[in-house]
């Protein structure tokens, strides 16, 4: 499946590989998870990304080193501290490791976290390492954040990281994906789909919410495609709000 950013997910490559470390800034529902899908299946030489998500790992550092450690596939005894794993990345592995923590900012702005200020140290750290290089995604500019240690609030977060916003998604972007996708539908239609998306704040969630909807409303041959697509977005706004009430509720 060719990119669904193919120019921006080139420069964030290039970025990486001349070992700057990156914060991704970009809100739910624009395709930032589908992005780090396309630089993991980008086909880079002699390179392992490796993808993990914050989310599960905010209450133990050590789970953290370890599931890093095993995606790193290096054998031998698991280090206790990141510092310690990179070192052992760099003297051991014949490759190169892209590293992408998803849901950053899980660690930041919480005080039940279990990473300490060292930890964010050992990651300013790894732009000076040759063999890996450091992408940490959030929604919001990660300096505009404070970092927790040791249940107390230590300071805004002082890592250096190259700050690059996920790009608005464009209408020939949609396009594009959606004839990869091979989809029932005419030019005109897939035109009408690629206005509609583009223009929503959440684009990418409304793509493949329509993808998933497609079989069913074509089999409604008495409405016009476009009335469709507005009950269709309706019904995701409408089931939008229902899972994030949910989620609050939890």
């Amino acid at each position: 499946m060719p990119a669904l950013r193919p120019l921006f997910t080139t420069n964030i490559i290039k970025t990486l590989q001349r070992g700057i470390s990156v914060n991704l800034i970009a809100q739910d529902g624009q395709g930032r998870r589908r992005l780090l899908e396309d630089i993991k299946y980008a086909g880079l030489k002699n390179t392992r990304v490796v993808i993990l998500n914050m989310t599960n790992y905010r209450e133990t550092y050590e789970k953290f080193i370890e599931i890093l450690w095993n995606n790193c596939a290096i054998h031998g005894v698991i280090p206790k501290t990141l510092g310690e794993l990179l070192k052992e990345v760099e003297n051991t592995i014949d490759y190169n490791i892209v590293l992408i923590l998803h849901h950053f900012d899980e660690l930041l702005n919480n005080l039940n976290t279990d990473f300490n200020a060292d930890f964010f140290d050992q990651l300013n750290d790894i732009k000076n390492y040759k063999k890996i290089s450091l992408l940490c995604v959030t929604t919001e500019s990660h300096d505009q954040s404070v970092v927790c240690a040791k249940n107390q609030v230590n300071r805004y977060s002082w890592l250096d990281l190259d700050k690059k916003r996920l790009p608005k998604l464009t209408y020939d972007e949609i396009m594009v994906e959606l004839k990869y996708r091979d989809l029932p539908l005419s030019a005109e239609e897939i035109s009408q789909v690629s206005r509609m998306t583009s223009s929503h704040v959440k684009p990418y969630s409304l793509l493949n919410f329509f993808v998933n909807k497609i079989n069913i409303i074509q089999m409604d041959k008495d409405t016009l495609f476009h009335e469709k697509l507005k009950i269709l977005t309706e019904q995701f706004h409408l089931e939008t709000k229902q899972a994030n009430h949910k989620s609050y509720i939890i």
